[in-house]
Order: structure tokens, then sequence, then C-alpha cells
């Protein structure tokens, strides 16, 4: 809390500042806590169990309004070692893309805050005043968190595979 306290008001970008609140649901959580809107895509394009596919679906409307308790509870996510790298990471590496692309002068925020439930690229397109490369650079953040998270959901499978398996042998 304390950090996030001294970062509301931090100036982002060459004319205008923005504060951290709308740059946070604009770029570092993009679909909820820990930018976790890719998951649903990954886990129904890739070979999953009917579990994690239902979960998934069930998920995959709300994390478009960048609600993701399903996901977080469903998987579960929180409290889930396995999660905790990539849940930490992908904020930040959208954070890192996200304020070097205004540092280079790409695109500029609007002083008009935007509503956290605004759908992903929707929002970076209102948040910039329309600029196609707030648009993109946010899509690199969606591709980055891909990246992020495919090894660790591949992970999970497997571990999930691996104590299926083993209650099977004990069967």
């Amino acid at each position: 809390d304390g950090l996030f306290q001294l970062l509301q008001e931090v100036p982002v970008g060459q004319r205008a500042g923005v504060t951290f609140k709308t740059f946070h649901d604009v770029f570092m959580n993009i679909g909820g806590s820990g930018s976790t809107f890719v998951i649903p895509f990954i886990i129904l394009l890739t070979h999953h169990k009917q579990h994690f596919k239902s979960i998934a679906r069930l998920g995959l409307f709300f994390s478009l309004v960048n609600v993701n308790e399903l996901l977080l509870f469903g998987l579960p996510i929180i409290l889930n070692p396995t999660f905790f790298t990539p849940f930490v990471l992908a904020p930040f590496i959208n954070m890192i893309i996200a304020l070097g692309a205004i540092n280079l002068g790409l695109f500029d925020f609007s002083l008009t805050p935007v509503h956290w439930m605004l759908p992903p690229i929707y929002n970076a397109y209102v948040a910039s005043d329309g600029s196609v490369f707030a648009v993109i650079v946010q899509l690199i953040c969606i591709a980055s968190d891909v990246l992020i998270y495919y090894p660790f959901l591949m992970a999970f499978n497997q571990q999930y595979e691996t104590s299926s398996s083993l209650a099977n042998y004990l069967e």
C-alpha cells in the first residue's frame, strides 16, 4: 500500500501527467490482477484437462472486463506457488514496456480517467485519446504475458496430470 500511495500521482509522459491508477488499470493489470487476461486463451488453445477448460470458458467473458476472480480461485492462482512468479512478473514487465514506449514519446495519456472495467485494447485506445501506438504497446504487453504465463500453465498442467496418474496408480 505504501508504494502505491507514493506512486498515485506519478507524472507519466511528456506533455501530460497521468495518475498511476489509470496507467495501472490500462497497462499493468490487463484482465485483472496479475495481468491474467491471457490465461483463458492459453488454456483453451492448448491441450489442458477438461477441468481447466471449463474454468477458462467461464472466466473468458469476465477477463474481457478485467474481472479475474474465477481464474484466481478456480485454477487456483492465489496461494499457488506455481503461479507466484508470473502473477508478479507479468504486471512489472508490462510496466517496463509501457513506460518505455511513453518515454520514447510514442503516445501520451489523456487526463480523463478511464474506468477499470473497459475491455483491453479499447481501454488503451480511450486512455491515449485514440493512439494506435498505445494499442500496439498494449498488444505487445499481452504477447509478453503469453510468453510469461505459458510455461507456468504447462508446468501446472503437468503437475495436475502427475497427481492424477499417481492417484490412479494408488487405487
